[in-house]
């Protein structure tokens, strides 16, 4: 098809106040607090840049690619790497409190222009919530975590990989898999409270609000679910 010639914007435009150039490609959504902005890359180096200047104030290298939001709660950081463990950061220093093995072994991706490709380029933040650490896996796994230690305290399995944040709300972990289903969880020990099939793959996080769990999915649809019960309210 033909395209229209296009007038240019009329708009002012102007310059970033810094740039940070990370040495490899940003997938993963940044996480700011406190004058800091921390930002991972495929390289598997977790930034933390100064949100004034965008000097560099520390970085942490993991083994493998940052495709996972980092997650910050009070001084620390947590962020998943395709290495398959979850790391434990001082937020301030980018010192290591710990690590612990999500996954046997890494997260093999298949590239979007591939055939077979599932599009799944992204991995779980952490969910902080009633002093709990929720985070689902490539594998298909949700688990919680305590925050101290790193130790399982309880873990569920859907029947694809969890690619993005669980939602917490009261009692309910919400999860949205590559099987199609959005699962509510219970906080405490993680048994399975309701199933919704949405048809597609759900790849985004889940949002309570109001008794209501709002979540999007490759059917093309967004769903709003009764949070006790899993029934579609629209």
């Amino acid at each position: 098809l033909a395209r229209e010639p296009r007038p240019p914007l009329n708009v002012p435009v102007r310059a970033p106040v810094w740039t940070f150039d990370a040495g490899a490609p940003l997938w993963a959504d940044l996480e700011a607090a406190s004058g800091l902005v921390y930002a991972g890359g495929d390289d598997g180096v977790l930034h933390a840049i100064d949100a004034r200047s965008g000097r560099e104030r520390w970085r942490f290298a993991t083994g493998g690619r940052l495709r996972a939001r980092p997650t910050l709660a009070a001084s620390s950081l947590y962020v998943q790497s395709d290495d398959g463990w979850l790391y434990r950061l001082d937020a301030s220093r980018g010192t290591q409190r710990w690590r612990v093995r999500l996954l046997p072994d890494s997260v093999v991706r298949v590239p979007i222009d591939r055939p077979g490709s599932k599009y799944d380029f992204t991995s779980s933040a952490v969910t902080v919530s009633g002093g709990m650490l929720f985070v689902g896996t490539h594998e298909g796994r949700v688990l919680a975590l305590d925050p101290v230690t790193g130790e399982t305290v309880w873990e569920a399995r859907t029947g694809g990989p969890v690619l993005a944040a669980p939602g917490v709300a009261g009692r309910r972990v919400f999860v949205g898999s590559y099987d199609g289903s959005v699962r509510a969880l219970d906080a405490y020990d993680g048994r399975t409270l309701w199933t919704r099939d949405t048809g597609a793959p759900v790849t985004s996080t889940p949002v309570p609000d109001e008794g209501v769990v709002v979540v999007g999915s490759r059917s093309y649809d967004l769903f709003g679910l009764d949070a006790a019960t899993g029934d579609v309210r629209w």
